[in-house]
């Protein structure tokens, strides 16, 4: 390994070597210019853009899509920059920070968090995939199959490493985000605004909160660390990066696929595929059938990285058993998938993706850069504890996670999450975010002089036995 990171490594290879016990070193890092092209490699999907199909077979207006993109893409932003600035601080993976900060048993319940967000947006995005193409390409194959095929075939890289996402941000995401833009320019200079900025003559069954709450499940990843540990400590270099690929992702995408939607008078996914291929991509069938393969193969590697890297981390097996196993389960899930409908799955995935794994990486954020002003002290990142040093668990912070979960689902839209609970509170993944962070806080403040409060958190035998005697002042 250390030959491997003795020399100049482009953001593909670094990617490529996981570096799971350390972080990443500061030769290896990279500046906002190669970040903001991998950022933007995750935001700028298909999946995106139909929550503008969405929006539109729906009934809500253009300018209502465009409040509720603002909305989420402002808050999906602050949660996403101090998520990333976690990564870039400490340069270590997800699942590592997981342990030292939840403890045992936390990382457990994060882990599994970890595995159910990957692999569902894995199996979604694989099914997605198969619709999307077999629209374009006209194809006869029965729906399972195709879904089949595809959750097998996207594993292919993760069975040798995680590389997609990288080589596609440089190379590939600048050419989808480009088609894109031309279909948005296009459709305002030759619609007349009277027809763009109509209300839809569709019942309304949406509001601007649910695509609010839309935009910020889908483009949240929870493992955001995973991503940026690989970006230069600099709280500017983030911002900056992560901003820009937001604003063009989250904004950009589920505008056309609102004028998709419009134009094509189709709720179908397939058959809007085929519209906007023949519609701005001179009906170049192959070629848009090969774009979209290509982008949603190197977005579903970040997808099952993520589950890998937890299954990896709970029972220390090898990659390609993780990764199989895994496809196993994605094949199941998929199976269901495709006799289900789109909206109705891609509202479950998002629901439960940014409920779940976001709430313990905002819990690990104030754990690591206010915590420490709280206690006048640092739970020390630089080393990775081995298992039998780790403290059982830090309580504190499990029963925050629990807290902010359900939170989330009892204020999510009925049917988001689980089925038939919901109240339509506000956003509910942000408030459970929100939640839990508060709660957090809440009891280290009322227990901070209580001499256990370090083993309450969770730091490791030699680290909480070193620094309660320095807070007791022996």
């Amino acid at each position: 390994m250390s030959n491997v990171i003795g020399h100049d490594e482009n953001l593909h290879e670094a990617l490529t070597y996981d570096l799971a016990f350390q972080p990443v070193p500061a030769p290896m890092r990279k500046g906002p210019i190669a970040m903001s092209l991998l950022w933007l490699a995750t935001q700028t999907t298909f999946p995106t853009m139909f929550i503008g199909f969405t929006a539109q077979q729906s009934g809500l207006p253009l300018q209502g899509l465009i409040m509720g993109c603002v909305v989420g893409t402002v808050l999906l932003s602050v949660y996403g920059i101090l998520a990333g600035y976690l990564g870039a601080k400490t340069g270590l993976m997800q699942p590592i920070l997981t342990r030292m900060i939840f403890g045992r048993v936390g990382m457990i319940v994060v882990s599994v968090f970890l595995v159910v967000m990957g692999i569902g947006w894995y199996s979604f995005q694989a099914v997605y995939t198969g619709q999307l193409v077999s629209g374009i390409l006209s194809w006869t194959i029965a729906p399972t199959v195709i879904a089949v095929i595809f959750t097998v075939l996207m594993a292919t890289n993760n069975t040798i490493g995680f590389k997609g996402v990288g080589t596609y941000g440089r190379y590939v995401a600048p050419i989808v985000f480009a088609w894109v833009l031309y279909s948005v320019i296009k459709v305002f200079t030759t619609i007349p605004s009277s027809v763009l900025w109509a209300k839809p003559h569709l019942p309304l069954t949406t509001s601007v909160i649910a695509i609010a709450t839309l935009i910020v499940g889908s483009g949240v990843w929870g493992n955001e660390p995973d991503f940026w540990r690989f970006s230069r400590n600099k709280w500017s270099h983030v911002a900056f990066s992560m901003g820009i690929a937001n604003v063009i992702g989250l904004f950009v995408f589920p505008i056309t696929g609102w004028a998709m939607g419009l134009l094509a008078h189709s709720a179908n996914p397939a058959k809007q595929s085929q519209f906007i291929v023949h519609y701005s991509l001179f009906g170049l069938l192959s070629l848009g059938a090969l774009i979209i393969v290509v982008s949603q193969f190197a977005l579903n590697d970040s997808n099952l990285y993520e589950a890998v890297n937890a299954v990896s981390n709970l029972f220390g097996i090898r990659r390609i058993i993780a990764v199989s196993l895994l496809v196993a389960l994605g094949v199941v899930i998929s199976l269901w998938m495709s006799h289900s409908s789109s909206e109705t799955v891609f509202f479950i995935v998002a629901g439960i993706g940014a409920s779940s794994v976001p709430t313990a990486t905002s819990i690990m954020i104030v754990d690591t850069l206010l915590v420490p002003k709280l206690l006048g002290v640092k739970r020390p990142l630089t080393l990775v504890p081995d298992w039998h040093s780790l403290r059982w668990t830090n309580w504190i912070a499990v029963s925050a996670l629990l807290v902010g979960v359900v939170v989330s689902i009892v204020f999510s839209i009925p049917g988001n999450v689980l089925p038939g609970i919901g109240l339509s509170l506000g956003i509910a993944p942000v408030e459970g975010w929100l939640v839990a962070v508060i709660f957090y806080i809440a009891v280290i403040l009322v227990r901070r002089d209580n001499p256990s409060i370090l083993r309450t958190l969770g730091y490791h035998l030699s680290e909480s036995q070193s620094i309660s005697q320095r807070l007791s002042g022996e």
